[in-house]
């Protein structure tokens, strides 16, 4: 082990630079996350069980914070998996579309499906659909 780098800590570093980083980037997060645990450490992040795009519209036009998609692929089979992911991207892409929302989006997959083998197929669902914003 002695030949591994040293750990170096820089949470003091980075933390307190977090929120001028974020306010330099002016892309619209949008966590895909395939089950609920994803989110059990996180608070005042909205959070939708519904991807339908009206859901998604209203969440896009009410302020510029992050929000999760919860897509519960870990629970499906990889075809079912991949079918519902494109389904959340296309559903995500008109509510852009519908909504005229003038910001890039950026798609965050926090997806632990490789435990059930869907990688790559669930990542390249996302990356198959991605669209410009």
């Amino acid at each position: 082990m002695e030949h591994l780098p040293r750990h170096r800590d820089t949470s003091e570093e980075t933390w307190p630079r977090l929120p001028d980083l974020l306010d330099q980037d002016d892309r619209r997060l949008v966590i895909l996350d395939d089950n609920l645990s994803g989110i059990a450490t996180v608070y005042d992040t909205n959070i939708l069980l519904d991807y339908s795009v009206s859901a998604i519209e209203e969440l896009l036009t009410d302020g510029d914070e992050p929000f999760f998609i919860i897509t519960n692929t870990r629970a499906l089979e990889e075809k079912e998996a991949a079918k519902v992911i494109r389904n959340v991207m296309d559903n995500l892409t008109q509510a852009v579309v519908n909504s005229r929302y003038g910001k890039a989006v950026q798609i965050v997959s926090r997806m632990d499906s490789t435990l059930r083998c869907h990688y790559p197929t669930v990542v390249n669902a996302v990356q198959s659909n991605i669209f410009v914003g």
